[in-house]
């Protein structure tokens, strides 16, 4: 029927005599000759018609057409109260899968298993056969965080698109409401154009309909759901109000999640931060706060690469600590283009990049052609100290189809261990040149000390190195050798305290003498102990009067409890003291000193020792027989 209005018929045959009406042909076959036939109307709309008929023709009365009309409205009343049972019915049905739904969702968790928590509760609510969930980043592209029985390539990501794109440029499928686009409804894709763009990438993931609902957030997607389904699908209004609740808590989840990540990771970065600050302030060198500032930064940042790099002297920069996937890490990010570090060292602007390949060309001095440079997003701040700019942190990632760029968040974090780096450095450079500066006065001290006696002078310089050649010679590790040498030369800066008179005595010493200098191993280590790189040092100045059998002193130790460089010590200065000239003696010779280091060995020295000794003692004699022998007699005069 092409209106509401009632159609009456005295007879279908004298209507259509020729047969041509079709309702007229279907009557007769029944033996229908007049009908009168009403429309069913629910709220203005007609859902059906309600038809009597009789076997032969007759006029129908206006009192049968009202009571015809009135039959009609019940059964319309009838059919629309059913209707809206089960559309009630299943809205609570649906209400009462979502509310089951809830706490699954609003359970805190990443937003990895949030976004499986939705995709799996609308694959439940929707019936669907696949489905993708995707979150929109900031500067509008779409990434797939759960997929099931879909892929997350190229496809799902394009409809997606259909969340943001404004009503005129899609088929218009898709609407804006004020609370955002409203859902994408693709019932059946074959009933679209063959070369409809939608159509073709429903049928691409293989199924016949498509709905994809977008999470809204203040007026703006933040992400959105994609259900496909393998045969046509029809959506009732319950469904589709259920559906968008479900979004509303969907968007809701996901945001508590993101929150929670986000409050995860701060916590992280605020306990990595306080981790450099302890292990900074405990560093020893300055080598192993580099390493700890590249290290720290390429975990925190999640950087593949990270470099710091130090100005000289001359204002230059000098790569000091590179961590990286690459083996060329450190050259690639370097000279990251001299330009570019010496601009952030001028500016203290930090320099940011989505593809650092493409700042870098040869002719910025020092700088990789762009094929050559594998980092991609990059980061490059100023290190400072309290006063100036002393280097550089820079941090990359590899290049790569799908790379994500530093955020101003991150920025600010590479800043913060930089700040702290600077100030660790400094701190470290001030700490050294103390030293430095200690050692050289302790050093004055040692040479005041053999100057005050001129029968030892350069006493010190020559028994460190008798000292330094028993060392190699026993294989030991080049810091142990620094060390003992050192202690030779400092072996006597307790005497700094020790009366002329006693020092320089030619007799033998007194009780109270002996017992005065007994004092200066104790007083030597007291003197360098204050510098952290001279504490092994004062532990061999201390030791080195112990004797092997423990008669020795300050603390009688015994055997190898005594620190093997005082064992050395103890052997090479008693050598010197007996080939050393004494006011109170002529020197020995060199045998004389060997015969008695000998005798001693097993008591008084270490025994291994002294056969090290005596056998560097002989290879250097003959070494310079052979050298005599080469050079040939002296010419006469």
């Amino acid at each position: 029927m092409k209106s509401a209005q009632g159609v009456r018929s005295k007879s279908w045959n004298a209507a259509s005599p020729d047969g041509s009406n079709p309702l007229a042909a279907t009557w007769s076959r029944i033996g229908v000759r007049a009908s009168l036939t009403v429309p069913i109307l629910a709220e203005g709309r007609c859902i059906g018609a309600l038809a009597v008929a009789s076997a032969y023709p007759r006029p129908w009365t206006r009192e049968e057409v009202d009571l015809t009309e009135a039959v009609a409205q019940q059964v319309a009343a009838t059919a629309e109260g059913l209707r809206l049972f089960q559309e009630t019915h299943q809205h609570a049905r649906l209400m009462g899968r979502l509310i089951a739904l809830n706490e699954t969702l609003n359970r805190p968790s990443s937003s990895a298993v949030a976004a499986a928590a939705i995709g799996q509760a609308a694959t439940d609510l929707s019936g669907a056969k696949g489905c993708a969930v995707y979150a929109r980043a900031p500067e509008g592209s779409f990434t797939c965080l759960w997929a099931k029985g879909v892929s997350e390539e190229d496809t799902p990501l394009a409809l997606a698109a259909k969340f943001v794109l404004p009503p005129d440029a899609t088929d218009g499928t898709a609407q804006r409401t004020p609370e955002g686009p409203s859902p994408t409804l693709l019932c059946d894709a074959l009933e679209l154009p063959p070369d409809d763009a939608d159509r073709r990438l429903v049928e691409r993931e293989g199924y016949r309909a498509m709905a994809v609902w977008p999470m809204t957030s203040e007026g703006s997607v933040v992400a959105g759901v994609c259900c496909y389904f393998d045969a046509p699908r029809a959506w009732t209004q319950p469904e589709k109000e259920v559906f968008q609740t479900f979004t509303w808590q969907a968007v809701s989840a996901l945001k508590n999640a993101w929150l929670y990540e986000a409050q995860a990771e701060r916590t992280y970065e605020l306990e990595a931060l306080y981790e450099l600050g302890s292990r900074l302030r405990a560093a020893d060198t300055s080598q192993e706060i580099f390493s700890m500032l590249a290290e720290h930064a390429g975990r925190l940042l999640r950087a593949d690469q990270a470099a710091l790099s130090l100005l000289d002297a001359d204002r230059q920069f000098t790569c000091v600590q590179a961590i990286g996937d690459a083996p060329d890490a450190k050259d690639s990010i370097t000279p990251v283009a001299r330009a570019i570090l010496s601009r952030v060292a001028e500016t203290r602007t930090p320099h940011v990049t989505e593809d650092l390949g493409r700042e870098v060309h040869p002719a910025q001095g020092g700088g990789l052609p762009t094929p050559s440079c594998p980092i991609g997003p990059a980061i490059v701040v100023a290190l400072q100290s309290e006063r100036e700019v002393i280097g550089a942190l820079a941090v990359g990632r590899a290049r790569g189809k799908n790379v994500r760029p530093f955020t101003q968040t991150e920025v600010r974090l590479l800043q913060g261990i930089a700040e702290m780096g600077g100030t660790a450095i400094s701190r470290a450079r001030l700490f050294h040149n103390l030293e430095e500066a200690y050692i050289q006065m302790v050093l004055a001290l040692a040479r005041a000390m053999d100057a005050r006696d001129a029968y030892t002078g350069n006493h010190s310089e020559r028994l460190a190195t008798l000292a330094d050649g028993v060392a190699q010679a026993m294989g030991l590790p080049e810091e142990e050798v620094r060390d003992i040498r050192w202690a030779a030369l400092l072996h006597d800066i307790g005497k700094i305290g020790s009366p002329d008179d006693i020092l320089s005595k030619p007799g033998r010493l007194t009780e109270s003498e002996r017992a005065i200098m007994r004092q200066h191993p104790a007083v030597g280590e007291g003197i360098l102990l204050p510098v952290a790189r001279m504490q092994g040092v004062a532990r061999i100045v201390r030791h080195h009067q112990e004797k092997w059998d423990g008669t020795g002193y300050p603390d009688g130790l015994r055997g190898e409890a005594i620190p093997l460089g005082a064992r050395i010590l103890a052997v090479v200065d008693a050598y010197s003291a007996i080939t050393d000239a004494r006011p109170y003696k002529t020197p020995g010779t060199q045998a004389r000193a060997e015969a008695e280091i000998r005798r001693c060995a097993g008591t008084q020295f270490d025994p291994r020792v002294v056969d090290i000794f005596c056998q560097m003692l002989a290879r250097k004699e003959r070494e310079a027989e052979s050298a005599l022998a080469f050079a040939g007699p002296s010419p006469r005069a």
